[in-house]
């Protein structure tokens, strides 16, 4: 379970309670197709006892099939219920999950996402489950004002600009969300052709491959030792090229390295999500890609990375590597003359308290460096203070992470600052084959 919570890949729970008898099998519902009058009085948020899909005539339905187990899920709501606020006259937004009204309710009121939604919420649902049957979580249905069902969509494409074109009547352009649920993650991918004779059948068969996105999977990692044959498997599902990339120095999972990446290609788009405009769900349909590879066990760590850097950059017809290149950065210093204030004891409690205020956070010089090199247009932050113990960090809001003059002026009484410098850097750097 907590592999699928990570993926917000969740199996469904059928609730004890339906929302209403059923005697015959559900028929999946797809593009096109009207859906039937589905009532429940297992509502939250609403002003009527029970709620039906026919209870907005004339407007825009779209149900998220939501779980609160889902981080990403529960923090997008808040986006959806301004949305809500926005187009109040043309669109409702439903939240619909398996789980029962009390759970909901205990969570909804402590969690500081959910808090301030006040959307239509079904609870204990399962008939739209069978009616949309799916997977991975949340998964958007957009009915559209003739009761027929216009998409079928990832959390991305609930934004202003899709909503309005699902208004215009455009919504049937846009990929359908599929999801596929039995893949065998223990096969390979590849296999060989076991129709040959015996003696042309290999001990094991050694190989890297790229293929491009397999529509309806998640992405995933396997990485699986095979002592019997003495190999190492790995797999990696409908990923960005960009994370292939980091993978093969060491930085896979990394998010504070955005600034140490240097783009000398005009292909970034395809490269790299981030880079387009693309709804997230399609640009992976149209340039995430697929690898795997069978090696020796008895190669290193770095040998397999280089293989895998090196394979990548033929197939994607590319150069990149790691330079180390003098670099514009900021340095974080101890201020001379002056003392950190107040270093805390290993022992000691973190403290952490809300932002925009005086209160402090104890934490070490790694963890303010992190916060610093997550903003993209942030110089390279490096530390030179030499403090591994805790210490005392003013609060610092989030969005003020970007504002170097302000985080200096925070962090000054407390003994430190960012002074700019050029440094010799580890970069990523990607070009165009040669």
């Amino acid at each position: 379970m907590k592999k699928n919570i990570k993926y917000c890949v969740l199996a469904m729970l059928w609730p004890l309670v339906s929302i209403q008898a059923q005697k015959t099998p559900i028929k999946a519902l797809g593009i096109g197709d009207v859906l039937p009058r589905v009532t429940s009085s297992q509502v939250l948020f609403y002003p009527k006892p029970s709620i039906s899909t026919r209870d907005f005539p004339g407007k825009l339905l779209i149900l998220d099939l939501f779980h609160t187990a889902c981080g990403s899920c529960v923090q997008k709501l808040a986006r959806y219920d301004s949305l809500q606020r926005q187009f109040a006259e043309k669109l409702q937004i439903v939240l619909v999950t398996t789980q029962p009204k009390t759970e909901v309710q205990a969570i909804w009121a402590k969690n500081q996402f959910t808090k301030n939604v006040h959307l239509p919420l079904i609870a204990s649902d399962s008939l739209l489950q069978q009616y949309f049957p799916h997977f991975i979580i949340s998964h958007e249905v957009w009915i559209g004002a003739d009761g027929r069902v216009a998409a079928i969509t990832g959390t991305d494409y609930v934004k202003q600009s899709f909503i309005e074109e699902a208004l215009r009547g455009n919504a049937g352009r846009w990929p359908i969300k599929k999801d596929i649920e039995d893949f065998e993650e223990e096969l390979p991918i590849l296999n060989y052709n076991a129709g040959q004779p015996n003696q042309l059948q290999p001990q094991r068969i050694l190989y890297s491959a790229f293929w491009d996105a397999m529509d309806g999977m998640a992405g995933r990692l396997l990485v699986k030792k095979d002592s019997q044959n003495n190999v190492l498997r790995t797999r990696m599902i409908n990923m960005a090229p960009i994370t292939y990339y980091l993978a093969s120095v060491g930085w896979f999972l990394k998010e504070d390295i955005v600034n140490r990446v240097i783009w000398e290609t005009k292909r970034r788009e395809e490269l790299d999500p981030a880079a387009s405009s693309l709804p997230i769900s399609a640009w992976m349909a149209r340039y995430s890609k697929c690898y795997e590879s069978v090696q020796p066990l008895e190669g290193s760590g770095q040998s397999r990375f280089n293989h895998l850097r090196q394979n990548l950059n033929n197939y994607l017809g590319l150069y990149v590597r790691m330079e180390k290149r003098p670099t514009a950065c900021w340095l974080l210093q101890r201020i001379p003359g002056t003392d950190v204030l107040s270093p805390v004891s290993a022992t000691q409690k973190y403290e952490i308290k809300l932002p925009g205020t005086d209160s402090v956070l104890h934490v070490k010089t790694a963890g303010l460096l992190y916060a610093l090199n997550m903003v993209a247009g942030n110089l390279p932050v490096l530390d030179s203070t030499g403090l591994q113990q805790l210490i005392r960090f003013p609060a610092i809001r989030k969005q003020d992470f970007a504002n170097i003059p302000l985080v200096n002026q925070l962090l000054n009484p407390y003994g430190l600052q960012l002074v700019q410098s050029e440094q010799p850097i580890d970069l990523l750097v990607i070009s165009d084959a040669q």
